[in-house]
């Protein structure tokens, strides 16, 4: 196989982790955007695979040099954590079975990582898509990324309580609050083609309880770990992308009016400027609005909103999740008829979708929205109406499935 090298006797510099799952047609793309392209140290593959049945173990069988680790395990998260424990990598890089490496990004990161010792985890620059995002907490989501392999060793590997969701988000915070910094290399870039496959589905249903946990576990040190990044880190290693992010989270998380000024000023410099990317500058309106909503400016927040759909040539499914954002966020912060004014846009916008998988999961998940207002309002049978109308779109939703048979038993009690 060209690219990866017999590796008996020598020292192994990156391990390549995939995890994969009936996905034969995106691994097939994958594993073919590795091994094509020029690493210049010495690599492994590992492919984990949870009992697939289309063919993927007889493809693998045609690459001698890759190492195939078969098991039938339930989810992505163990799957890799199988695979990183048998890596001999200095290096650790977890790729989706639905990524194409671009050009010379291996190596572009490999560098990154050698030159900056400060930076624990290095992030690919990869196209975003659906309601995936790049942030949270204002920091960087490390979805696709390489490590050091004794470092994931020290953190104790991914968290096992996460079956799919949060997964990445978790092992992020754990090495910022390692003390050493989840920042993206630009120059390394990723194509995403966002297969979607059962595993996703079923994530759906544990999706509630893993939110629960991931918050039970981070939310009382997020201030902390946030407020104890270097500012030499923050100065020298955050691009201007990054460093708004941080700035617009500590502006609404911590509410001091300062913060509050300076995010706005520093959006509305921004957004002045003419070389923004569509994604970028649609992504800093949506944040200037909740910046505004945050003032309890909420007509201008709104304004700003509807502005953002002006911009560039948005699809109904772009204007979805732009407007799905900034409904969670005016629920967060307990603007109830705000919020519900907007899923309801929602819903007469999902009217307008082609008839896809991702419909439902739109149109559904604003269901489940309105059911929870509804609950927190005491209008138990709206409640209970939004519940059932979200189960019928999303079978497996589980938090849904739970709030309806709590007012369920209450209505009949």
């Amino acid at each position: 196989m060209n690219g990866i090298k017999n590796l008996r006797n020598r020292t192994v510099k990156l391990s390549i982790v995939i995890a994969t799952y009936n996905r034969l047609n995106y691994l097939e793309k994958c594993i073919n955007s590795i091994i094509k392209k020029k690493i210049d140290v010495n690599y492994e593959v590992i492919v984990v695979d949870s009992g697939s049945n289309d063919g993927t173990l007889e493809f693998l069988e045609s690459y001698s040099e890759i190492r195939v680790i078969k098991d039938n395990l339930r989810g992505p998260v163990k799957a890799y954590n199988k695979g990183f424990k048998v890596a001999k990598g200095e290096y650790i890089f977890w790729v989706n079975d639905d990524i194409i490496i671009l050009n010379d990004s291996i190596n572009k990161m490999l560098k990154f990582l050698e030159e900056n010792p400060d930076i624990g985890i290095g992030t690919f620059n990869y196209n975003i898509q659906g309601e995936e995002k790049k942030y949270c907490f204002g920091l960087r989501i490390p979805n696709f990324a390489i490590i050091k392999a004794s470092l994931l060793k020290e953190l104790n590997y991914l968290d096992e309580s996460f079956y799919y969701y949060y997964v990445d988000i978790d092992i992020g915070l754990k090495v910022w609050e390692y003390g050493l910094a989840v920042v993206e290399c630009k120059e390394a870039k990723l194509l995403h083609l966002f297969a979607e496959d059962e595993r996703k589905e079923y994530g759906m249903s544990t999706a509630g309880k893993e939110e629960e946990y991931f918050k039970k576990k981070w939310e009382d040190k997020i201030r902390d770990i946030i407020e104890s990044i270097p500012k030499k880190i923050i100065k020298e290693l955050f691009s201007e992308e990054e460093k708004i992010e941080l700035l617009v989270f500590k502006a609404i998380k911590f509410s001091r009016k300062e913060m509050i000024e300076e995010a706005e000023e520093v959006l509305r410099r921004v957004l002045l400027r003419n070389d923004l990317e569509g994604e970028i500058r649609l992504n800093y309106l949506l944040h200037l609005a909740n910046i505004l909503i945050k003032d309890d400016r909420f007509e201008e927040a709104d304004r700003e909103l509807n502005d953002s759909f002006l911009v560039g040539n948005i699809d109904i499914k772009r204007k979805i999740i732009i407007s799905y954002r900034f409904a969670s966020f005016c629920k967060d912060e307990k603007i109830l008829g705000k919020a519900k004014e907007k899923f309801e846009e929602i819903i007469e916008l999902t009217k307008k979708l082609p008839l896809h998988r991702g419909k439902n999961r739109y149109k559904g998940s604003a269901h489940f929205q309105l059911g929870e207002i509804f609950k927190k309002l005491n209008e138990n049978e709206e409640a209970i109406a939004h519940f059932q109308k979200c189960l019928k779109l999303i079978p497996e939703h589980g938090k849904a499935k739970e709030y309806l048979s709590g007012l369920e038993f209450e209505r009949y009690s």
